[in-house]
């Protein structure tokens, strides 16, 4: 300032890499090779849980790594889903170590 007086100051930034998780809301199971299956996108995951539940609350697939994909068929007797709305419950784990969970709803389109 006017009077010759310095000011100074600093401040440590610590930035701490988070993840990204894409979910898609809709998929279309019909062999054309375009969103024929569920599947999250997730970057900086360390683990990573899905479940799928119909109407009535019945776990109808479940995966423990992105790689997996609902592809229409249930795990319980690999019958067809028909087209409607499931729900689902994401539990992942990022490379902070912190946990999150995610719950939504998807539709399937025939």
């Amino acid at each position: 300032n006017e009077f010759g007086c310095i000011d100074s100051m600093s401040l440590i930034a610590r930035v701490q890499a988070g993840f990204n998780l894409f979910i898609p809301n809709s998929f279309s199971p019909d062999g054309d090779g375009l969103n024929d299956y569920f599947k999250v996108y997730g970057q900086d995951i360390l683990s990573f849980n899905m479940k799928v539940y119909g109407r009535w609350g019945q776990l109808l697939y479940e995966a423990n790594d992105l790689e997996s994909g609902l592809d229409g068929t249930t795990l319980i007797s690999d019958s067809i889903l028909p087209s409607g709305a499931y729900f689902y419950k994401i539990e992942v784990v990022d490379i902070n170590y912190n946990s999150k969970q995610l719950e939504g709803i998807f539709t399937i389109y025939r």
